[in-house]
């Protein structure tokens, strides 16, 4: 994408539109006004602070409104926040009746001149947009965005008419998971159409801060989907083989222990934990003597579903069962390092249910390790410590003998144009995209995260959808390479 090509303007706040597709807003039956986007956008997104931080430090000229020529009207896709801000600053009466007074007040103290007229990008169209947003909501610290969002996000991508397999390729994302996305939406959506306590319910419908990986890690268990009597088909979409009512009572069970704390992300990555779970709640177990047939369509009605077209993952044949481990049966390691061929069949021999932090650590570590042995034996270790050597050495510095490179570093060292390593382009695509830092949910700073943030929690299909992505790799890592002659 050539974003240099694309107009830049500047035009009055007051003719420019929110947008009532942003993935922030709730599932609605029917399209917001101007004026409830802007309520939603301040009773949920703290709006107030964004206006707050504008009057007290100025509208920054670097910030621009992304915007799309739909309908006739401009509709801001990126900044949407901003815009309400903006807005409101003009005109307060646009708050929410119990946040006009506080909206006026800061309207006394802005710069009016400033506010009238915003700079913004006219991009081609939202599907040319999509990696701006994907970059600046799923993968850095700018108002991200939740995982309901993200998968409303992908969504609208599906929904404007473009498929799975056109996705992966252009946001590097692979096809399970986004069809993880969508299976996770729907069971999400059947969640708010359920009978609850209103408080519950309040926070079920609140779908920025909703536990939505724990509710994944729940209903991807074996044991969680019998007890409901539900299983997913092909394209992971929701098939009861109970009658609809009695299944609605056990989920209403779960999905409340999930917002009231009674379940969280220990308990359903615990195989052992779910089980007890399940068999404590057994009064709310449905009766599988009811018999009947649902899908959640039938569950969601006139609701804002999934997309008419279902995310079809690769066709698995029911003959070959999917190995519980990580690393497929057929796939092999060759090297002549017996540390790394240890840790692969370690790796190769845990159950992902059972040991998802494990499995998530040793993931890693292979990877590092075996990334580290093929420039080891291929000379490239070589040439990566000379270009550190050099630039530290121009700022009078030396490189410290215990010096070693970082996944990182090893991984743009190998994919450089100057490289002479010869690699498959599958593999070279692999790494491109671990080393992407916007617009793959598959990235390295996500693995790392496994590692070093104590609030990312792998799940299953997280990390299968990390070995797709990593197969290319370990293929050319895991056999030995030719040995480089000095």
């Amino acid at each position: 994408m050539n974003y240099q090509n694309w107009k830049e303007d500047k035009v009055a706040v007051t003719s420019l539109f929110l947008d009532s597709r942003n993935p922030r807003l709730p599932a609605k039956p029917t399209s917001l006004s101007q004026q409830q986007l802007i309520e939603e956008l301040v009773l949920h997104d703290d709006v107030y602070s964004l206006a707050k931080d504008i009057v007290t430090m100025g509208y920054f000229p670097d910030e621009r409104l992304i915007v799309v020529d739909e309908d006739g009207k401009r509709k801001v896709v990126e900044g949407n926040r901003r815009l309400a801000a903006l807005k409101l600053l003009i005109n307060p009466d646009l708050a929410p009746a119990i946040k006009v007074s506080r909206f006026k007040e800061l309207s006394k103290r802005a710069q009016a001149a400033e506010m009238q007229k915003v700079r913004i990008i006219i991009a081609p169209s939202r599907e040319a947009a999509y990696v701006l947003l994907l970059n600046k909501h799923t993968q850095t610290a700018i108002a991200k965005w939740s995982l309901i969002q993200q998968a409303r996000f992908f969504k609208t991508i599906l929904d404007d008419g473009m498929s799975a397999v056109e996705i992966s390729k252009r946001y590097s994302v692979s096809v399970g998971g986004i069809s993880d996305f969508m299976q996770m939406l729907e069971m999400y959506e059947v969640a708010c159409t359920l009978e609850l306590p209103e408080k519950i319910n309040e926070s079920v419908m609140d779908s920025r801060n909703f536990p939505a990986s724990t509710l994944q890690r729940i209903y991807q268990r074996t044991a969680t989907q019998k007890f409901l009597g539900i299983e997913f088909n092909a394209a992971k979409q929701l098939v009861g083989k109970i009658d609809k009512e009695e299944f609605k009572k056990g989920y209403a069970r779960i999905v409340s222990d999930i917002v009231g704390g009674n379940v969280d992300s220990r308990i359903a990555g615990d195989n052992k934990k779910i089980d007890l779970y399940l068999g404590e709640i057994s009064g709310s177990k449905p009766d599988h003597k009811k018999h009947g047939k649902f899908t959640a369509g039938d569950l969601l009605s006139n609701q804002a579903a999934l997309p008419s077209k279902p995310v079809v993952a690769a066709p698995v044949k029911k003959h070959h069962a999917v190995s519980p481990a990580l690393i497929p049966r057929n796939f092999k390691c060759t090297l002549d390092s017996s540390r790394i061929e240890d840790v692969f069949w370690e790796l190769r021999k845990l159950k992902i249910n059972d040991y998802p932090n494990a499995v998530s650590v040793l993931l890693r570590t292979l990877l590092e390790m075996s990334l580290l042995h093929y420039m080891q034996r291929t000379g490239a270790l070589d040439n990566l410590l000379i270009k550190a050597r050099e630039k530290v050495a121009k700022k009078n510095q030396a490189l410290p003998k215990d010096w070693s490179p970082s996944l990182h570093q090893m991984m743009g060292h190998i994919t450089n144009d100057n490289s002479s390593l010869q690699m498959e382009p599958l593999a070279r695509k692999a790494i491109n995209t671990l080393l992407s830092t916007g617009v793959s949910i598959y990235s390295a700073d996500f693995l790392n995260a496994f590692v070093h943030n104590k609030f990312v929690i792998p799940t299953e299909a997280q990390l299968r959808g990390f070995w797709e992505q990593l197969e290319p790799i370990f293929r050319l890592t895991l056999a030995e390479p030719e040995l480089v002659k000095k």
